[in-house]
């Protein structure tokens, strides 16, 4: 029963393109609500990437997500820049996520 529950916690839900737009417009009145969906659909898939693909220490990636969502999403608005014709919206997340991440390494070991 465990291993069918990280099976399913490390699947990325199939981009809701609404969703991602509503998440990027700050001044919308679904903006919140939209954000918070979306971190919802997308932060366990994002720490099991950290933690199961690039085998960072659970804490670890816990701190390195909590500050891609405070700079990415919040800061930068990372939704309001994908773009649908590029590509696949997890891929642009965890593209942004992975750089961010070794950044931050490269920083911390500098």
């Amino acid at each position: 029963m465990r291993r069918a529950h990280r099976t399913t916690q490390r699947k990325f839900a199939t981009t809701d393109w609404s969703l991602v737009r509503r998440a990027g417009r700050k001044e919308s009145t679904t903006y919140r609500a939209s954000l918070e969906r979306l971190l919802t659909l997308y932060l366990p898939a994002l720490r099991a990437h950290l933690t199961e693909t690039k085998r960072i220490d659970p804490q670890i990636a816990d701190d390195l997500l909590q500050d891609f969502v405070a700079v990415k999403f919040l800061e930068q608005n990372l939704p309001s820049q994908a773009d649908k014709s590029r590509g696949r919206f997890r891929t642009f997340v965890l593209t942004a996520l992975d750089r961010q991440g070794e950044a931050r390494i490269a920083y911390r070991d500098a």
